[in-house]
């Protein structure tokens, strides 16, 4: 192998993972944002997925944590669910289901970057 194609080799290497790969992480979540949220203007998600975590949370940012009017007991009671509290900043930002999923589509992509960081090396 020559001096050249090493670094040939060595500039795509830098390429793909300095502009492609974090490039098409950022397109992925923006289609899968889009897609989520035509999802639910299509009613294609339901009281008790969305609409109950939706509303535990809200209830959480206005400081009634995990009561729920779907059920007489406290969440906690039928889900040990503690990170729910840490999605309360994102209800005091946009308070909305949407925000929720917007959330589960950033975490869902962004878990793929420790992997591609292991697989890189």
């Amino acid at each position: 192998m020559t001096q050249q194609m090493r670094l040939s080799r060595h500039g795509l290497v830098r390429f793909w993972t300095d502009w492609a790969a974090p490039t098409m992480l950022g397109a992925f979540i923006c289609l899968a944002i889009g897609l989520a949220f035509q999802q639910h203007a299509a009613y294609r998600t339901n009281l008790y997925d969305l609409g109950s975590y939706a509303h535990l949370v809200w209830n959480i940012t206005i400081g009634r944590p995990f009561v729920t009017s779907l059920w007489s007991a406290s969440y906690l009671t039928n889900h040990f669910s503690l990170a729910l509290v840490f999605l309360a900043p994102v209800f005091w930002l946009w308070s909305d289901p949407r925000a929720l999923m917007a959330v589960q589509q950033i975490i869902l992509a962004v878990a793929v970057w420790p992997a591609y960081l292991i697989v890189r090396k």
